[in-house]
């Protein structure tokens, strides 16, 4: 996912720019009227796999399938769903 933030990322690392966008994706989708327990949850996981892994764009994508998946929108990767 390109974002206005990509062009940073030579000036900041990856890691970094990882960790905005997945900042700003919580904001964004972040309930001010809920709790918000589970996005908690889901971004202190992707921190602490950010923080591990060898391409921290691997944890943002994980970040973004199950914030989908937590806000409703997940896709079908399994199988086809056109009939």
């Amino acid at each position: 996912m390109k974002t206005h933030l990509s062009g940073f990322a030579r000036l900041f690392g990856i890691a970094t720019m990882a960790i905005a966008m997945i900042a700003v994706l919580a904001c964004s989708t972040a309930d001010e009227e809920e709790e918000g327990g589970e996005l908690f949850t889901l971004l202190h996981q992707t921190l602490a796999r950010i923080a591990e892994a060898e391409d921290p764009r691997l944890a943002a994508r994980f970040f973004e399938l199950q914030l989908l998946d937590l806000v409703g929108f997940r896709p079908e990767l399994s199988e086809c769903v056109i009939s």
